[in-house]
């Protein structure tokens, strides 16, 4: 097709599908596929659901039966993972000038914010 038949203007719609969903990610690992894309890894992070445990019934009540432990300091972290993103080369640069002008306009913002809370702390 010649330059002469393309359209002077494309109007891009976005459609947001039935099954949508929207995910929190506390982290983001990854790396490069064999074919050089990037394949990002995004995870929430939260405190591990307790074992399973037994208890037994005193007068009508549950009694809970916990075992003291050597490892009672460590806490144990589960990682879920939301999603897995695989971009090309071009995808990733225009993800990052998107984050980068959503971290200008946030540290805009919020320094603004605590300009205007040492101004009304004086």
């Amino acid at each position: 097709m010649s330059d002469e038949h393309l359209p002077d203007t494309v109007r891009t719609q976005y459609r947001r599908p039935d099954g949508l969903r929207s995910a929190f990610a506390s982290g983001v690992y990854g790396s490069l596929t064999p074919s050089g894309h990037f394949n990002l890894i995004f995870y929430y992070e939260t405190v591990a659901l307790p074992e399973p445990s037994l208890a037994r019934l005193e007068d009508g009540y549950l009694v809970s039966e916990t075992e003291e432990t050597e490892n009672n300091q460590i806490a144990d972290v589960t990682r879920e993972v939301n999603a897995s993103v695989v971009l090309d080369l071009e995808s990733v640069m225009n993800l990052h000038e998107t984050l980068t002008g959503f971290m200008d306009e946030y540290s805009d913002l919020f320094s603004r914010i605590s300009a205007g809370r040492a101004d009304s702390d004086e």
